[in-house]
Formats: C-alpha cells, sequence, structure tokens
C-alpha cells in the first residue's frame, strides 16, 4: 500500500471515530433534555398546585362559589396526582386512596359512574407516572453502567 492509502484509511477510521462519539453526545443530550421536560412539567404542576392551595376558599355557599370550590380541589388533586407521592407525601397520604382501594370502588356497582370514572383516569395517571419513573430509572442505570465501562 501507498502513503495514500494509508492517508485514505486513517481519514477513514477517524471520521468512523468522529461519526461515534457525536452519536455518543448526542443520546446524552436527549437523555438530558427528556429529565429537563419531565422536570419543568413537574415545575408547572408544581407552581399550578401551589397557587391552587394558596388561594384557599370562599366562606360565600352561592352556586357559584360551590362549583369553584370543587372545581379547585379537583384541579389539586390531578396536579398533586401527577407531581406523585415522590414530591407530595404528606399530602398524598391525607388526599389520596391507595390504588387497591381506588380498584374495589371501581369494581363496586354502587359507586356512581361519575366517580368510577375518575378513579379509573386516577388510576391511569398512576401507571403512567410510574411507567415513567421506572424508564428514567432504567436510563440512569444504563448511563451509569456505560460510565463505569
Amino acid at each position: 500500500m501507498t502513503v495514500g492509502d494509508w492517508i485514505q484509511v486513517a481519514s477513514v477510521v477517524v471520521g468512523i471515530g468522529a461519526s461515534v462519539v457525536a452519536l455518543v453526545i448526542a443520546s446524552r443530550d436527549r437523555s438530558a433534555s427528556a429529565k429537563q421536560d419531565r422536570l419543568r412539567l413537574e415545575l408547572d404542576a408544581a407552581l399550578r398546585l401551589a397557587a391552587n392551595l394558596a388561594q384557599g376558599g370562599t366562606a360565600d355557599n352561592d352556586n357559584a362559589a360551590q362549583l369553584e370550590r370543587k372545581r379547585m380541589r379537583a384541579e389539586a388533586l390531578v396536579l398533586a396526582g401527577l407531581l406523585g407521592r415522590d414530591r407530595m407525601p404528606n399530602y398524598w397520604v391525607h388526599k389520596f386512596e391507595d390504588d387497591d382501594k381506588l380498584q374495589n370502588l371501581l369494581a363496586d356497582p354502587a359507586t356512581p359512574q361519575f366517580r368510577r370514572d375518575a378513579i379509573e383516569a386516577s388510576l391511569a395517571v398512576n401507571v403512567i407516572a410510574a411507567d415513567l419513573r421506572r424508564a428514567e430509572g432504567r436510563r440512569a442505570r444504563k448511563r451509569k453502567a456505560r460510565s463505569l465501562n
């Protein structure tokens, strides 16, 4: 092989190495971006929940005030559900039932349909949040294992 051939081989090897490095960096950037997006979502939910709870209630008992209290209470529960037990442990203990009790209420024919619909939505939120946390944990373990190698 001539010197020119060796130069071409070396440039191909360098190009492949640079591509691999770029792929690794892009993968880490995507992981960091996904985590940052989740944190932004949680921060938004926490801010909205804090504002909701800080507003307190109203002593008025007219129909509009009662509807507003129900709306705010429902919004607070949804936001706390999104944040999860890890972020809101005390609130969770006082406001939420565990999934087994919710499943029993869902199966109970005496539970009104609107309540069963809300329970089913709450259970879906719990499953999705758990799936996200598991996926995040797997990605973190993979990153750690790669960094150890």
